[in-house]
């Protein structure tokens, strides 16, 4: 069993700040285990969580524009539920508006939209 993370320890690995990982955590999308926790209780991650965070942070750097909660929720769900330790997010922008699409493991996606985007999570 891996050791869990703390918050500091969390944002670090995963390149949030620590607001970010306190409003994702508010928000349920790291789970419900850390949802309610916090203000004043020290939250502790999997260490299968950070790969979650890795993909939001680089979401949020490569597409540039605020991503909706609904698409950042899809994504940690679909990441958590894929099983996969790496693989890569696949969003598409349309109208400035990002679509989340899944997930690709190999990293290989059909190009049918021009402003598709591949978000690397895990090692």
């Amino acid at each position: 069993m891996s050791e869990k993370l703390s918050s500091q320890q969390f944002a670090r690995a995963t390149g949030l700040t620590f607001r970010q990982v306190d409003y994702y955590c508010r928000h349920g999308i790291f789970g419900e285990k850390v949802m309610d926790t916090g203000s004043g209780y020290h939250r502790r991650f999997e260490s299968s969580a950070v790969k979650i965070g890795q993909a939001l942070n680089r979401l949020s750097v490569c597409t540039g524009v605020d991503v909706s909660a609904a698409i950042k929720l899809s994504v940690a769900e679909t990441v958590r539920e894929s099983g996969l330790e790496s693989g890569w997010v696949v969003v598409t922008e349309e109208q400035g508006v990002v679509v989340f699409r899944g997930l690709s493991e190999a990293g290989v996606v059909l190009r049918s939209h021009p402003s598709t985007l591949l978000v690397r999570f895990g090692d």
